[in-house]
């Protein structure tokens, strides 16, 4: 498949392709851990069914369900920030090179997983607790129970 601007046509790519070209293009231009980090994190991505879609019909739909499936394996925030920086920089050089005309990741919300329930801070009693049970463990025997 050829790369770069001289086929200006996204006839027959699909975002595996946009990822594959978009490193090729920028690989010599990273330093060894980010080119690394950048292969690895498209090497994710191509593991999602998202890669196999054709470029040309990509929607912000598309890129969202994909969110939310990376979320539900578990996967953290700042990972899924980090794949969709890959995929939205990829979709930037393809339409670029005319292979596409919007980039629907730079189109995409990217929201953040629902905050973790706040702990509540510890009584005056939890506190104490946590001081007998501390020193009950280190084996001075005395104050183990409260009064």
């Amino acid at each position: 498949m050829e790369v770069g601007p001289g086929r200006a046509s996204s006839a027959g790519r699909f975002v595996s392709d946009v990822l594959d070209a978009w490193v090729e293009q920028n690989l010599d231009t990273w330093a060894a851990s980010s080119g690394r980090d950048q292969q690895s994190r498209v090497r994710s991505i191509k593991k999602d069914p998202i890669a196999m879609l054709p470029v040309a019909r990509l929607s912000v739909g598309d890129i969202e369900r994909w969110h939310t499936r990376l979320r539900g394996a578990g996967m953290q925030d700042a990972d899924i920030k980090n794949q969709h920086g890959v995929l939205r920089a990829a979709l930037s050089q393809a339409v670029r090179w005319g292979w596409v005309s919007t980039n629907a990741a730079g189109m995409a919300g990217l929201r953040s997983s629902p905050p973790s329930p706040a702990l509540a801070a510890p009584t005056p009693l939890d506190s104490r607790r946590a001081g007998l049970s501390s020193r009950c463990r280190s084996g001075r025997g005395h104050g183990c129970r409260p009064r």
